[in-house]
């Protein structure tokens, strides 16, 4: 988190008001199989519409590609994004492959000794999420399961109300704690698909989707 004083920053705002040079161009010359086609089309849906959704998938497989569709929905569309994440290491990593896919957009990675953001596209870690309240219109959730965002009930109210009332909510996960599940389970305002991801020639990995309508 780096140090925070009374005199510390804290965001909050009603409507991002890009500048004109921010153009969501999505470049990325990649394909996608037909089982990751069918998350990205769960990802805009998700953003279309502010539901929740889980994506379970192993490390590897192409979560962060599933994304790009999205993203770029999101962002033209004047949206506020961000993806957190427990750790800054993969702050440091997602960053500038975002950056390379948008390169037309400012992107702002947050994490302890870099606080400010500079732009309505923020990669950070959960615990700079302190500083935000009614803030991003998409949020995103790398690894949900690592620590200490997992057992940590501060950094997981932290990423509620730095999201918009009603924003969408995005997980991403190789292994969803047994509270995500329980959680998912127990709902009845959700609807699940399970969906074969074969990003090889292999059936090594099998994707769920869930989309949850958020309390009005």
């Amino acid at each position: 988190m780096g140090k925070v004083t009374f005199c510390s920053p804290l965001y909050s705002i009603s409507k991002w008001i890009p500048k004109n040079e921010d153009k969501a161009v999505l470049e990325w010359s990649g394909t996608l199989s037909d089982g990751q086609k069918e998350a990205s089309n769960a990802v805009v849906m998700a953003i279309q519409h502010n539901l929740t959704l889980l994506v379970w998938a192993v490390c590897g497989s192409g979560k962060t590609e599933v994304l790009f569709n999205g993203l770029a929905h999101a962002l033209t569309n004047q949206k506020s994004v961000c993806i957190a994440t427990p750790r800054t290491d993969v702050v440091l990593e997602l960053a500038p492959r975002l950056q390379k896919v948008f390169p037309s957009l400012v992107i702002s990675p947050l994490y302890a000794g870099h606080s400010d953001p500079h732009s309505h596209f923020v990669v950070s870690t959960t615990h700079q999420l302190m500083r935000f309240k009614n803030y991003f219109d998409v949020m995103i959730i790398d690894e949900v399961d690592a620590f200490p965002y997992s057992v940590d009930s501060s950094l997981q109210y932290n990423v509620e109300k730095a999201r918009k009332q009603g924003g969408s909510l995005i997980y991403l996960t190789a292994t969803p704690s047994p509270l995500i599940l329980k959680k998912r389970k127990s709902t009845n305002r959700t609807d699940s698909l399970k969906v074969p991801w074969f990003p090889t020639s292999y059936s090594i990995l099998s994707l769920e989707w869930q989309l949850e309508k958020e309390n009005k």
